[in-house]
């Protein structure tokens, strides 16, 4: 039996093909395929039919380089995240072609600009550019594909590998930046200045110099030339913060590719070195004035030197709250790299509660170093060393991070011929952590008598400075490719080092009174002071000072108490006490102890007594 198909069966789904057929035709007849090429970069996209091609709309653009695309459209935009925490995409408004590449223009004034870079124009730089008025970005997403043939992944080491064609290629964010291989699209911070993704050939693996160059005496740095290089260094930092670098008329410091700003760290580590050097006064006056000028950018960090203290108070008891807050929902979220976070320990115990804490050990207990990237090893290394001082069970737990030292940084360590670096990214050091690692490196050694380790570390240290111009400033970063540096990003001040490096007792400091007084006490102080004495029904302090010279002291955890003896004798309560020559004040609702210090002596006992 034959069956008849209508031939209308057949007619109609070819008409509606057609219909779709004709509306895609009709679309691309709209728009007009364009392209262009720089060293090796193509650049391909569509634009709308216009009269004036030239000022014609694009609706898509991508960039593509061996095998790395960046694509940019409604599906794949460029987006924005503001300090609200509210992401936004970014129109595409054209692009400029430039000698070595292109650079793509965007809303809001942003651009980006993808260049082919190198001594053998081999290597594609990516440099976003973002106004800081009127809304700094918090972050920026930059999407990114693989051209056909091409694959990538990241590695448990943080190396982003592709892989195109049989050939192998690294992808390296800039710091505090990541590859979000979920999501396709590099993260990077809205507030750094200059910063670049690199995508070039991956290179030829550099041995490790540990086994080679410090296993022998051959680059041995003494103690004494240790203690040199150092000083030399916070003798020209300490040049510039004086004089060539402050602008007494605004109360600023100039910094390099930016514009002059107050920076309380700055005033903080001149203070400190004028008060270790004997050439206080002048240097006081200057930055009484400076931070007159700035009143809401000075607080606890500056106060053993300015005073304030009624102010310094309610900031710093509302500024630890948030950021105990902010801490334990980091902690809450297993966010590793709050151990990047300097004295975290110290703080958890100290000044924020046994919740921190207690979170922070428990996250401790669950870390494997080996899944660290560089930074964040470098912050769990430097939270175990300094967990020695804390006692409470923490300096044992810790103390198996030691082990990072020869597992993730000496084998990152690489020498060039400026001497000896640490690798903390992708064809990239990070000379703020090859310092701080230099400086842990030392101190392990020191404590483990390791040659070794105290060895690598005082390279580190030593080559990094030796990088400084005639006020301090090094680079940001360092690009290297195999055995020697490719160039460098970006300016470190050295205010950013000098907590790190400094060795000055004088220097504000916490003292932790918590096996004393209980949890939430403790001292910060630029004085000397002995260890805490109780007998019977008082606490005594000694403390040691240059003669009439004014320095700040608060004391956080204080009970309330019967009496104090201070320069001597009993000294009465008095909220404006800082409007005489010296005074305390005691805040029974925080429990917080205020001294202004100023004695004709050297050395006198702070005594507390109790009922």
């Amino acid at each position: 039996m034959k069956i008849r198909i209508k031939k209308a069966y057949f007619f109609i789904p070819a008409v509606y093909i057609l219909i779709l057929l004709g509306l895609v035709a009709l679309q691309f007849a709209t728009t007009q395929r364009f392209s262009d090429a720089r060293q090796g970069l193509s650049l391909s996209g569509r634009r709308e039919l216009h009269t004036d091609m030239e000022r014609a709309p694009i609706r898509e653009l991508q960039l593509s380089y061996r095998g790395i695309v960046f694509p940019f459209s409604s599906e794949n935009p460029l987006t924005i995240r503001d300090t609200e925490n509210t992401e936004r995409q970014l129109a595409l408004i054209g692009y400029t072609p430039l000698d070595n590449g292109f650079e793509v223009h965007f809303s809001e004034d942003i651009s980006v600009q993808f260049a082919v870079v190198g001594d053998e124009l081999n290597e594609l730089a990516v440099q976003p550019f973002l106004p800081q008025d009127p809304a700094p970005a918090s972050e920026l997403f930059l999407p990114y594909q693989f051209a056909s043939g091409a694959s990538g992944s990241l590695d448990s080491s943080g190396v982003f590998e592709v892989n195109h064609n049989g050939r192998g290629f690294y992808l390296a964010a800039p710091p505090r930046a990541r590859v979000n291989e979920q999501e396709r699209r590099i993260e990077l911070p809205g507030d750094v200045d200059l910063q670049t993704v690199r995508y070039f050939p991956a290179p030829v693996e550099v041995e490790s110099v540990t086994e080679r160059f410090f296993q022998d005496g051959e680059f041995e740095i003494s103690s004494q030339a240790y203690l040199a290089a150092r000083n030399a260094y916070i003798d020209t930092a300490y040049r510039g913060w004086g004089d060539t670098r402050f602008n007494g008329g605004s109360g600023t410091w100039s910094r390099l590719g930016a514009t002059p700003t107050f920076d309380e760290r700055i005033l903080t580590a001149y203070l400190a070195e004028a008060w270790y050097r004997n050439d206080y006064t002048g240097a006081f006056n200057n930055m009484r004035r400076a931070a007159d000028q700035h009143p809401n950018e000075v607080g606890l960090l500056s106060s053993p030197f300015l005073g304030d203290l009624n102010t310094v108070r309610a900031r710093f008891l509302e500024a630890d709250s948030a950021r105990a807050s902010e801490l334990l929902r980091r902690v809450r979220n297993n966010d590793v790299g709050v151990f990047r976070t300097p004295d975290i320990l110290q703080f958890a115990r100290d000044r924020a509660g046994s919740e921190l804490l207690q979170g922070l050990m428990a996250m401790a207990d669950r870390i494997d170093p080996r899944e660290l990237d560089m930074p964040t090893a470098i912050g769990v290394f430097r939270a175990a060393i300094e967990s020695r001082d804390l006692g409470l069970g923490m300096a044992t737990p810790m103390s198996r991070f030691f082990s990072i030292a020869e597992e993730q940084i000496l084998p990152e360590i690489i020498r060039v011929e400026e001497g000896f670096f640490l690798r903390t990214g992708t064809g990239q050091i990070e000379l703020e952590h090859s310092v701080r690692a230099g400086v842990l490196l030392n101190k392990l050694g020191e404590i483990q008598d390791n040659a070794v380790l105290r060895r690598a570390g005082r390279n580190l240290v030593s080559s990094a400075l030796s990088l400084a111009d005639q006020e301090g400033f090094l680079p940001r970063v360092l690009l290297v490719r195999s055995n020697e540096l490719h160039g460098s990003e970006g300016v470190l001040g050295p205010e950013a080092l000098y907590e790190d490096i400094h060795e000055n007792p004088n220097y504000p400091y916490f003292i932790s009174l918590h096996d004393e007084l209980g949890p939430g006490s403790w001292l910060y102080t630029i004085a000397d002071f002995d260890p805490v004495e109780q007998v019977q029904n008082e606490t005594r302090f000694t403390v040691r000072y240059p003669r009439n010279r004014t320095h700040y002291i608060i004391m956080q955890g204080i009970d309330p108490f019967a009496e104090m003896e201070l320069f001597g004798q009993v000294w009465r309560n008095d909220p404006f006490f800082e409007s005489y020559i010296k005074g305390r004040n005691y805040v029974a609702s925080s429990r917080t102890l205020l001294i202004k210090y100023n004695d004709n002596s050297v050395e006198r006992d702070i005594i507390i007594r109790y009922n």
